[in-house]
């Protein structure tokens, strides 16, 4: 399931036959993270727990929103193998509430929108960056005294 807020990407991601056939192959679900009313909030738990994947990628503000709202309406979120936050800092109090939430590890996701995967945090908590992704350049700075 991916939660995710520019509406150009939902639609370029879910609209014609083309996308439509790979998403129901892949079974890949999008929904609109900048949508926070309670109301979205309670249809986007319903659709998580119908669908029933394996992995959510979304803001970790949302995510974080999601699943407050679901521990305060007593609803238990579908467990998943893995939770990416992506796009946003996620703080360790974002963490708990989320891995308590869906059940499993979360897991940082860094990119931008040239470079959509630039690192990602693994099991170990560290950083690792993805060089296969991307060609990156490094600039090495020094303090001159």
């Amino acid at each position: 399931m991916l939660l995710w807020g520019p509406e150009r990407d939902i639609f370029e991601n879910s609209i014609g036959i083309k996308a439509k056939l790979s998403n129901s192959v892949t079974h890949i679900g999008f929904l609109n993270s900048f949508r926070r009313k309670k109301d979205d909030m309670s249809r986007y738990i319903d659709k998580i727990n119908s669908y029933k994947q394996d992995i959510v990628r979304d803001y970790g503000g949302s995510l974080f929103e999601l699943c407050r709202q679901a521990d305060d309406e007593n609803i238990r979120l579908h467990s998943q193998r893995i939770v990416v936050s992506a796009a946003e800092t996620l703080h360790d109090d974002m963490r708990d509430v989320i891995e308590a939430s869906f059940g499993s590890s979360v897991y940082n996701f860094y990119g931008s929108r040239e470079a959509p995967c630039v690192a990602a945090e693994c099991e170990h908590g560290s950083c690792t960056f993805l060089d296969s992704c991307n060609i990156s350049n490094y600039l090495m700075t020094t303090t001159v005294q």
